[in-house]
């Protein structure tokens, strides 16, 4: 699955406001006013946006710090520990006299269904018709509502589901139930309202806008953000976020109303936490383009708020057909994209090498899974073990002799003990670690 760059470009103004340290004190307030607070929701936040993406391992002492930037004491921290722990959410390792948490195998799966739906959010293809499950008289509606809900039909009443797709996988054979396409016309706004209580999400999107945006004025007005305060303003940022877009089933455009507020609390999150410092450079107005990856950019993009130039892939995107390449355009030898690969041990057989290429590729042929990456900015190329270890050899030396040429220095990380994994933080005005 390769990733090609995308040339965009936006001038916005950034607004004045409340001092930085104000801002995070009064999230803080809110996070609190809330009850009960419950800490081991936020220590799911933490582990999840901060603790995964850095090998998934937490010394204890190290998170009791941390939740104490929360206001939370390590009593209540240590309760929340174990019952996760109980629950099958983390599991404790022992490193020397310390205890380390990291999550369990059950955790990872939810865990990474959840980042798909956080980070990086699409659209499910509609062609304009929904999908409506009717449960009839005498049908099996303890076997059938569980079936529709998992294949993302909503429920309208307590014996019609509506979805925007056909399930894939098809839904089982029920009796009693039936699936009949239907082009709702003039209605579709209303019908999609109920069915998927859209009000509700509205309201709770509109009041994630109006807590953070004092937040975002204040890093409008900082060039430097305090270590404490960037962790703890992007984790109730993302803590916030999660609640509600875990709940938002993700309709296609045409289903929501013009002004949905999801769209700006996305812009928002990602101003804040999405691709870093190019995009509130840009959104700012401080620079004319800048390349990011498509996912990153994604909300950016489907909302208007910059203009894309042209990929840096060989190709066109599939989901950007009238946007250039930079061949295209003239700008020639500057194909670039990254890629997500599988690699065996060294020394593995061919044969295992042919089994394990020929299994994957056919899970890459599935429509749906290559649907999935797609939607979050990674088309499937599936080139095989040849082509890839010709693309290794081929880019190892281009990337090598940039280096040289522009002179980086790789430096030698220091050696970690004591509390080896306390979390390093830094930061800038995007809340990034």
């Amino acid at each position: 699955m390769a990733i090609a760059a995308l040339f965009c470009t936006l001038a916005a103004n950034p607004n004045p406001s409340m001092p930085i340290a104000s801002a995070v004190s009064t999230l803080l307030d809110q996070f609190h006013a809330r009850r009960p607070v419950r800490a081991w929701s936020l220590i799911i936040t933490i582990y999840g946006d901060a603790i995964v993406p850095r090998g998934g391992r937490l010394w204890l002492g190290s998170l009791l710090d941390i939740m104490a930037l929360f206001r939370i004491d390590a009593g209540h921290a240590r309760t929340a520990m174990s019952r996760l722990t109980s629950d099958g959410w983390l599991k404790r390792e022992k490193a020397g006299r310390n205890s380390d948490y990291r999550l369990t195998r059950q955790a990872e799966g939810r865990f990474n269904a959840a980042t798909q739906r956080i980070y990086f959010p699409h659209a499910p293809a509609f062609d304009g018709r929904l999908r409506i499950a009717l449960i009839g008289p005498g049908g099996n509606r303890a076997k059938a509502r569980p079936a529709l809900e998992k294949a993302a039909f909503a429920a309208l009443t307590p014996t019609t589901y509506v979805a925007v797709a056909d399930p894939s996988p098809p839904l089982p054979v029920i009796d009693g139930l039936f699936l009949v396409h239907a082009d709702p016309a003039d209605d579709m706004h209303a019908l999609a309202a109920a069915a998927w209580k859209l009000d509700t999400l509205a309201t709770a999107y509109r009041a994630f806008i109006a807590r953070f945006t004092p937040l975002a004025r204040a890093l409008g007005r900082t060039s430097k953000l305090p270590a404490a305060d960037a962790l703890v303003a992007r984790v109730l940022l993302i803590h916030e976020f999660r609640r509600i877009v875990l709940r938002d089933p993700g309709l296609p455009a045409a289903l929501l109303p013009p002004d949905w507020p999801g769209t700006a609390a996305r812009q928002l999150a990602a101003r804040l936490s999405g691709a870093g410092p190019a995009n509130t450079a840009v959104l700012a107005g401080q620079v004319d383009m800048y390349t990011a990856n498509y996912a990153s950019a994604l909300s950016l993009i489907s909302s208007g708020k910059v203009r894309t130039l042209a990929v840096t892939s060989k190709n066109r995107w599939p989901n950007l057909p009238d946007v250039p390449t930079l061949d295209e355009i003239g700008i020639k030898d500057a194909e670039t994209d990254t890629f997500q690969a599988v690699f065996a041990p060294a020394g593995t057989s061919r044969p295992i090498i042919d089994r394990l290429a020929k299994e994957l590729a056919a899970i890459l042929a599935c429509r749906d899974v290559r649907e999935k990456f797609q939607n979050i900015g990674l088309p499937v190329v599936a080139e095989g073990p040849d082509a890839f270890r010709a693309r290794i050899a081929r880019e190892v030396p281009m990337y090598k002799d940039a280096i040289d040429k522009a002179g980086l220095k790789i430096k030698q990380a220091r050696k970690r003990t004591g509390q080896a994994n306390r979390v390093r933080l830094f930061s800038d005005r995007t809340l990034r670690w």
